[in-house]
C-alpha cells in the first residue's frame, strides 16, 4: 500500500483560503492557521483524548488553546450547545 497524500482544496474569495483532508496532519495544523495566536477546539466529548493531544500540537506551537466540548451525535447539533459554543468563544482563550 502506498502512503495516502493529503487532498488539499483551494477555495477562493474574498478571502481564499485552502481546505486540507487527510491522516496525520497534526504537524500541519498550526501552518494552517495563518499566524493565529489562539485557536478554539471544537470537539465531541468521545473524542477528549485525541482533542488534548491535538491542543497540546497547538501550544507547542505557541498557541493559545481554548478546548470546547460538545456532547456527542445528535446531541451536539442543538441551538443550546450553539449559544454555549459562542458564549465560550465570546469570554476567550484567557
Amino acid at each position: 500500500m502506498s502512503p495516502r497524500v493529503p487532498v488539499r482544496i483551494p477555495v477562493g474569495g474574498p478571502a481564499p483560503y485552502e481546505v486540507v483532508v487527510g491522516q496525520g496532519l497534526d504537524g500541519e495544523l498550526a501552518g494552517l492557521l495563518g499566524g493565529a495566536a489562539q485557536a478554539a477546539l471544537v470537539h465531541p466529548v468521545a473524542l477528549a483524548g485525541r482533542a488534548a493531544a491535538v491542543a497540546e500540537t497547538l501550544r507547542a506551537a505557541g498557541l493559545a488553546v481554548l478546548p470546547l466540548p460538545v456532547p456527542d451525535g445528535e446531541h451536539g447539533k442543538t441551538a443550546g450547545v450553539a449559544s454555549g459554543l459562542w458564549e465560550s468563544l465570546a469570554e476567550g482563550v484567557g
